[in-house]
């Protein structure tokens, strides 16, 4: 998370992702706003409302990250 949004490509306000044995298996960001499979596998074995449901956790996240850093500013 950062305190203000940048203008450079590909770096996001708030982003999260998940990761497994090093690879990246998902990602969130404060564009996208949607948790986003980043392999086939996952794509294809999840439900569509794990999907639902880890966006609506990353959203808490994002907003719980502003709040703490707006605390420590």
């Amino acid at each position: 998370a950062l305190s203000k949004p940048v203008e450079l490509p590909g770096i996001h306000e708030f982003t999260a992702m998940g990761l497994m044995n090093d690879k990246q298996i998902d990602c969130y960001d404060s564009v996208a706003k949607k948790k986003i499979p980043k392999q086939d596998w996952m794509r294809e074995k999840m439900p569509a409302d794990y999907w639902d449901k880890g966006t609506q956790s990353r959203k808490s996240k994002e907003q719980w990250f502003k709040v703490n850093i707006n605390i420590l500013m």
